[in-house]
């Protein structure tokens, strides 16, 4: 097969998905995530894992919380570090 055969035989691709819009899959995955949340009883179904299961419910807050959230550090509010040593009080 030469260029020209190669060439006419391609087709052009579509834009795709727009940037930040979600994945089908992930959107669906998400609805059927919150549908079964309501369905086991909500908040009070995570409250009630928060003190059976604190590991997972812990992670799970680590996965909803934003990645960037900034605690502090700025000027007008300095993130301040005390370490205490136990044990031996002469170190």
């Amino acid at each position: 097969m030469d260029d020209k055969q190669t060439k006419k035989n391609r087709r052009v691709a579509g834009p795709g998905r727009p940037k930040g819009s979600a994945n089908r899959v992930t959107a669906d995955l998400r609805t059927l995530i919150t549908e079964s949340l309501t369905v086991a009883g909500g908040v009070k179904y995570l409250a009630d894992q928060a003190v059976i299961n604190p590991q997972a419910y812990l992670s799970l807050i680590g996965k909803a919380l934003p990645r960037d959230y900034n605690l502090g550090g700025q000027d007008s509010n300095p993130v301040v570090v005390k370490i205490i040593r136990f044990g031996n009080e002469n170190t």
